[in-house]
């Protein structure tokens, strides 16, 4: 096994990963084994959690990604073959109910570390701040009803987007230009 990671990380990394892009490696889901996070991104957001680390030998790998049913509560990544994974869905059991084979995607995802902000502040009275409303409508898919925490340290910096409850995952958003 490669990794595992809750339903809900795997539904928010599906949401924030690409649709349609030239650069193919953005419409998949990123396994960061070595680190234990699953990233996903299109060029404007970022998802990326903690996630528990497999047994198996592979640092990392990218794999199109298979949509899940949305009462999966947990999900497993797991080598295949040399082209593809198989993701398995578990809903309140261990017994797997749902299986993928998901085509693993070629090529090097970006360094995402990199543009994590090191540290920030919640923006002060009178700053305002203006965000993408299709990238706020995924705010909802991805932490569902949570309250969520914006800070930004510079406004021409990403936003960190948070919730109280950290196995939920965090989310970078590019602010737009007024």
């Amino acid at each position: 096994m490669i990794a595992t990671m809750t339903g809900q990380q795997y539904r928010a990394a599906f949401a924030a990963r690409a649709t349609k892009d030239v650069r193919y490696y953005l419409v998949g889901i990123f396994i960061h084994a070595e680190n234990a996070e699953v990233v996903a991104t299109d060029g404007s957001i970022m998802y990326y959690a903690s996630i528990e680390r497999g047994d198996g030998n592979i640092e990392a790998i990218i794999f199109e990604p298979a949509k899940i049913a949305p009462s999966a509560l947990r999900v497993t990544v797991e080598a295949f073959d040399k082209h593809n994974v198989l993701v398995k869905t578990y809903h309140r059991s261990d017994r797997a109910t749902g299986q993928h084979i998901c085509k693993i995607i070629a090529g090097r995802y970006p360094d995402y570390q990199q543009i994590i902000p090191k540290s920030g502040q919640a923006g002060g009275p009178g700053e305002a701040f203006s965000f993408h409303t299709k990238y706020l409508a995924l705010l909802k898919t991805i932490f569902g009803a949570t309250p969520v925490r914006f800070t930004m340290a510079d406004p021409n910096q990403a936003a960190l987007i948070t919730t109280a409850k950290p196995e939920q995952g965090t989310l970078l958003m590019l602010p737009c230009r007024l």
